[in-house]
């Protein structure tokens, strides 16, 4: 897998990446309402225009740790779900990919996409399957801003 954005962090030379620069969101909880939580995107990419401009393409990934192949991963947390609802519902050029796997080995077992405020099943998939989902993805925003 050829990497052109590498993490640059040595937790074997500095500690734990997850414990050391991670932030601890749940120390928020005491300021927030009853039940409300922040939640985290695993990963956000964007070309083109800015966040609130209609003509900007996005595309969300939430990883889980999947139970394997051989069984459907459970639903993403309720506000997992409104959030990713959200963003490709108001975003109009937005993509989620909820991912369930093994994030060590970027084994993919399981894939359900997000799209224009709804969600497909979970679909049995690979890394090279969610690539090409990605390089759809890719062209497309790319037409979109030509």
């Amino acid at each position: 897998m050829g990497v052109s954005n590498p993490m640059r962090w040595d937790c074997a030379k500095s500690g734990c990446f997850n414990i050391c620069k991670r932030p601890k969101i749940e120390a928020f909880a005491p300021f927030l309402p009853p039940r409300v939580s922040f939640t985290d995107i695993d990963g956000v990419c964007q070309v083109g225009a800015p966040l609130f401009n209609d003509e900007g393409c996005f595309i969300f990934i939430e990883w889980k740790e999947g139970p394997g192949p051989e069984q459907q991963p459970e639903e993403l947390p309720a506000g997992q779900r409104r959030l990713m609802a959200a963003l490709t519902k108001h975003l109009p050029h937005a993509i989620g990919f909820a991912v369930a796997g093994d994030a060590e080995t970027m084994r993919v077992d399981w894939v359900q996409r997000h799209l224009r405020g709804g969600r497909g099943g979970w679909k049995r998939s690979s890394f090279d399957e969610l690539g090409q989902m990605m390089r759809e993805w890719w062209e497309q925003a790319t037409a979109v801003q030509q």
